[in-house]
C-alpha cells in the first residue's frame, strides 16, 4: 500500500513538473511572438535552448542558431552598449551550443563552441563566465579521455573562482576534478573532491549538484565493493533527478543501479535495469550514454556464456567510441572482445584485438588496460602453444604488474580504507551537525519556557502561580533528563565510530609501512641500475678529448633511460651514435645496453665501414638477438638512432638515420650560392626572423627503425663537407614531442628548428644553459612525457 502511494505520487510529481516546463516554454514562445527589439529576442532563443538542451537538444539547436545569427546582424554596431550586450548573448549562445555537442559526444566541436564563448567573456571581462568555460571545454576534454589537459582548465577555472568567491562554481569544478581523479584510479581524492562539492550544493540549495555529487560517491562505493553504501547514494540521486526532471540522470542511476545487481551477481535484476537505461539514453540522443549501456549488457552476456549476442553489443559500443573518439573506452572495448574471442578459441581474434587495445593504451599511458592487454597476448599464445611468445608476454605482463600494479593495488588498499575513514567522517559530521541543531532547538526552547514563565509569573498570583511554576519544573526536569538520555547515546554511537575509525587508522598505517618499504626497495634497484647506465655512457673527460666544444642536455623520463648517447674516435674519425629506444625506463634502459654493446662490437680499429653498412649490421644484430623474424603478433622492439661519421682531417661527415634526422647550423656567409647543397635528402630551412644570419640544412633519416619491419631496406648513407664554425645538433624525439606553452601542445620539429638558429651563435656551453631552460619552460606544470636526449658539437 505505501509503496503504491510512493509511486502516485512520484506520477503527481513528474506531471507537475512538466506541466510547469511547458507553461515556461508557452510563455517563452508568446513573449516572443510579441516582442519587436532583436536583442530582446536573442534573449528568449537563447532560453528556449537551455530548456530543449536535455530534453529535445535538436529543437535546442535550432533555437540557438536563430539567435546567432540575429546576434551576428549587430556586430558591427556603433553603439558600445548594444554591442556589449549582443556580445553577452553571443557568448550564452555558443556555451548552449557546446552543449548541444556535449550532448551528442562531439566533443571537438564542443570545445571548439565553449572556445568562442570564451574569447567573447574576456572581451567583456566577465570573469565569472570565463571561469565557466573553462570548466565546460574540462568536460569535454575528460570525457575524450584528455585528463592532463582537462585538469589544467579546472585549475584555471578554480583560480578565477576562488577570487570571486563563487560556491556554486567551485561545487562545479570540484564535482569535475572528483571526475578526473576517478578516471586516473586516485579514488580516495576523488571522494574527497565530491564531498567538498557535495557540502557546498547542500548549503546552497542546489538540488541537481546534490544528486550529481551522491551518483558519483556511489560509483565509488561500487568500485570498492561497499554495494549497501553505493545503493543508498545511488536512491537518494534517483529521487532528486525525478524530482527536478532530468531524463539523462534518471537513465545513468538506473545504470548504476545495474552495475550494483551486476557485481552482486543478480544477472537477471541487473539486465532489467541495463535496458531501462539504454531505452531512456536512445531516447534523450545520449550517444555515449548509450554506449556505457551497449558495453555492459555486452559484460553481462559474457558471464551468461552468450558471446555472440555479447559480441555484436561490444561492436555497437565501439562503433560510437570510435566515433566520438573516446580512447579510453575503445581501448577497453578491444580488451573484452580478445576476451570473448580467447574464451571462445579464436586465438587470432584475440591476439588481433589485444594488439588494438595495447597500442592505444601505450598512447594514453593507461597502465591498467596495457596490463590486461598483456594478459590476453600471453594467454592466448599459451592456448596456441607458442611458448615464446607467451613467455615474452607474461614477462612484459609480470613486470608491469609488479613494477606498478602491485603498488597501485597496495595503495588502493590503503585507499580503500582511507574511503571507509572518510566516508564514516562524513557521516559523523551530519550526525554532529544533527546534534548541534537539537542542542540549538532546546535550548531556544529552554528560553521559550523561561519567557513564558515570566510572563505567568507576572499573570498569576499566589498558589496557583507556585503550582504553576512547579508543574513548569517538572516538565522541563522531563524534557531534559530525555534530551540529556539520547544525547548521551549519541555519544556512544560517536564513540564507537571513533573506535572503529581508530583501528582502521592502525591498520592503513601498517599497511602504508609495507607500501613505503615495498617502493624504497624497487626504487633502490632502479637506482643501481641507473648507475650501471651512467658508468657505461661516455665519462666527461672522454668527450672532451673527442669532441672538444660540445654540450649534451640528457634527461631521461624515468630514474633510467631508454635514450643513450654513444662515441668513439678511430685515429681521424670521430664516431657518434645518438639513440632512442623502444620504451623507457626499465624496458628502455635493457635495450639501451644492448645498442651499446653492440656498436663496440661493431665499431672496431680494424675496419670502419660507412654509416649505412653499420646500421644494416646494427639491425641485424638486433633482430637476431631478440629473434625478429617478422611473423605476426611478433614482438617489434628495437632502436631509433642518428648515426654519423667525422673526418677531422678533411671535415667529410659521413651520416645514416633510423627515422632521426641530423641538423647543421651554418652562417649564411660560409654559404656559396653555386654549391647546390640542397637535394631530396638534404633540405635547407630558413629562419623567420630576418636578423637570424644562418641557415638550418637538415639531413633526413630513412624511414625505418633498428628492428624488423615491413618495408625493410639498406639504410642510406649522406655526405656534407662541413666548414669550420658549423654547428651540428643530434637528438631523440623527446625534446620536440614535450608538451608544454600556453595551449599544451606540443614543442614540434619547426619550432625546434627556429630555436636552434636562433641560439646558434652563443658558445656551446651558454647553448646548454639555453636548451635546459627553455624546456622547463616550455614544459611548464605538465609531465615529461618521454626520455629527452640533445647534442649540440660545433665544428674547429
Amino acid at each position: 500500500m505505501i509503496i503504491k502511494r510512493i509511486s502516485i505520487l512520484l506520477i503527481i510529481l513528474f506531471i507537475s513538473k512538466a506541466s510547469i516546463i511547458v507553461a515556461q516554454v508557452d510563455s517563452l514562445l508568446l513573449l516572443l511572438k510579441n516582442e519587436h527589439h532583436d536583442t530582446t529576442k536573442i534573449s528568449i532563443y537563447n532560453q528556449l535552448s537551455a530548456h530543449y538542451t536535455k530534453i529535445n537538444p535538436d529543437t535546442a539547436y535550432f533555437y540557438v542558431n536563430q539567435s546567432l545569427k540575429l546576434s551576428e546582424k549587430y556586430l558591427n554596431a556603433d553603439d558600445e552598449n548594444l554591442l556589449n550586450a549582443v556580445k553577452k548573448h553571443m557568448a550564452d549562445s555558443y556555451t548552449l551550443l557546446g552543449n548541444y555537442y556535449k550532448a551528442l559526444g562531439n566533443y571537438d566541436e564542443a570545445v571548439k563552441s565553449y572556445k568562442n564563448s570564451l574569447n567573447k567573456r574576456r572581451e567583456l571581462g566577465d570573469n565569472s563566465g570565463v571561469a565557466n568555460n573553462y570548466i565546460d571545454i574540462g568536460i569535454a576534454k575528460s570525457n575524450k579521455g584528455d585528463y592532463f589537459v582537462a585538469v589544467d582548465y579546472y585549475k584555471n577555472a578554480v583560480k578565477i573562482l576562488d577570487e570571486l568567491n563563487d560556491e556554486p562554481g567551485l561545487a562545479k569544478v570540484h564535482r569535475n576534478i572528483g571526475n578526473v581523479y576517478y578516471y586516473q584510479g586516485e579514488w580516495d581524492m576523488a571522494l574527497e573532491s565530491y564531498q567538498k562539492s557535495l557540502k557546498i550544493c547542500e548549503k546552497t540549495d542546489d538540488l541537481e549538484g546534490v544528486s550529481r555529487n551522491q551518483n558519483n560517491i556511489g560509483i565509488i562505493h561500487l568500485k570498492t565493493e561497499r554495494y549497501n553504501w553505493a545503493i543508498e547514494y545511488f536512491k537518494k540521486s534517483l529521487d532528486i533527478k525525478k524530482q527536478i526532471g532530468d531524463e539523462r540522470g534518471v537513465a545513468t542511476c538506473y545504470n548504476n543501479m545495474g552495475d550494483v545487481y551486476f557485481k552482486k551477481k543478480d544477472f537477471k535484476e541487473a539486465l532489467k535495469y541495463y535496458e531501462i537505461s539504454l531505452k531512456m539514453r536512445k531516447e534523450v540522443k545520449d550517444t555515449r550514454g548509450a554506449a556505457f549501456s551497449l558495453t555492459n549488457i555486452g559484460k553481462l552476456l559474457v558471464e551468461e556464456k552468450n558471446f555472440a549476442r555479447a559480441d555484436s553489443f561490444y561492436k555497437a559500443s565501439l562503433q560510437i567510441f570510435e566515433e566520438i573518439k573516446d580512447k579510453e573506452q575503445i581501448s577497453l572495448v578491444y580488451n573484452e572482445i580478445s576476451a570473448i574471442n580467447l574464451k571462445q578459441g579464436n586465438y587470432e581474434e584475440s591476439v588481433r584485438f589485444a594488439d588494438l587495445s595495447l597500442d592505444i593504451a601505450k598512447d594514453l599511458q593507461a597502465l591498467p588496460r596495457i596490463r590486461d592487454s598483456y594478459e590476453l597476448l600471453y594467454q592466448a599464445y599459451e592456448h596456441q602453444y607458442n611458448i615464446s611468445k607467451a613467455f615474452y608476454y607474461f614477462k612484459l605482463y609480470f613486470e608491469n604488474y609488479k613494477l606498478y600494479v602491485t603498488i597501485k593495488d597496495s595503495i588502493y588498499s590503503s585507499e580503500s580504507n582511507k574511503l571507509i575513514e572518510r566516508e564514516q567522517r562524513y557521516r559523523i559530521d551530519q550526525k554532529q551537525n544533527e546534534i548541534e541543531t537539537q542542542n540549538l532547538l532546546i535550548k531556544n526552547k529552554e528560553a521559550d519556557e523561561k519567557n513564558l514563565r515570566m510572563q505567568m509569573s507576572f499573570l498569576l498570583a499566589g498558589f496557583a502561580s507556585m503550582i504553576v511554576f512547579a508543574f513548569i519544573l517538572f516538565r522541563n526536569y522531563k524534557q531534559k533528563t530525555k534530551a540529556n538520555k539520547l544525547l548521551e547515546e549519541q555519544k556512544k554511537e560517536i564513540q564507537k565510530a571513533k573506535e572503529e575509525i581508530e583501528a582502521q587508522r592502525d591498520i592503513v598505517m601498517e599497511q602504508n609501512a609495507l607500501v613505503l618499504a615495498q617502493k624504497k626497495e624497487i626504487e633502490d634497484s632502479i637506482i643501481y641500475a641507473q648507475n650501471i647506465q651512467k658508468a657505461i655512457l661516455p665519462s666527461r673527460d672522454l668527450r672532451d678529448e673527442i669532441l672538444p666544444e660540445h654540450f649534451i642536455f640528457f634527461r631521461p623520463r624515468n630514474i633510467v633511460s631508454g635514450d643513450f648517447f654513444w662515441m668513439k674516435q678511430l685515429k681521424n674519425f670521430v664516431v657518434v651514435a645518438i639513440a632512442d629506444c623502444t620504451g623507457h625506463g626499465v624496458p628502455g634502459a635493457f635495450m639501451s645496453m644492448l645498442g651499446f654493446m653492440f656498436l663496440n662490437e661493431l665499431v672496431t680499429t680494424r675496419s670502419l665501414d660507412s654509416a649505412g653498412q653499420i646500421l644494416d649490421r646494427l639491425r641485424d644484430k638486433v633482430k637476431k638477438s631478440l629473434h625478429q623474424s617478422g611473423k605476426e603478433g611478433e614482438a617489434k622492439d628495437g632502436m631509433d638512432m642518428s648515426f654519423f661519421i667525422i673526418d677531422t682531417e678533411t671535415r667529410e661527415l659521413q651520416f645514416s638515420g633510423a627515422f632521426n634526422p641530423l641538423y647543421i647550423v651554418r652562417d649564411n656567409d660560409k654559404i656559396n650560392e653555386n654549391l647546390e647543397l640542397e637535394n631530396e635528402n638534404i633540405k635547407m630551412c630558413k629562419p623567420s626572423d630576418e636578423s637570424i644570419n644562418a641557415t638550418l640544412f637538415e639531413i633526413k633519416a630513412d624511414r625505418q627503425p633498428i628492428a624488423i619491419y615491413m618495408y625493410e631496406k639498406d639504410f642510406q648513407t649522406h655526405i656534407f663537407k662541413l666548414e669550420k664554425g658549423d654547428r651540428i645538433y643530434s637528438f631523440t624525439d623527446g625534446y620536440p614531442d614535450q608538451f608544454g606553452g600556453d595551449e599544451g601542445k606540443k614543442f614540434n620539429a619547426k619550432r625546434f628548428k627556429e630555436f636552434l638558429l636562433k641560439i646558434g651563435d652563443h658558445p656551446m656551453e651558454n647553448q646548454l644553459e639555453l636548451v635546459t631552460n627553455n624546456f622547463y619552460t616550455w614544459m611548464g606544470e605538465l609531465e615529461q612525457v618521454d626520455d629527452v636526449l640533445l647534442m649540440g658539437l660545433r665544428m674547429d
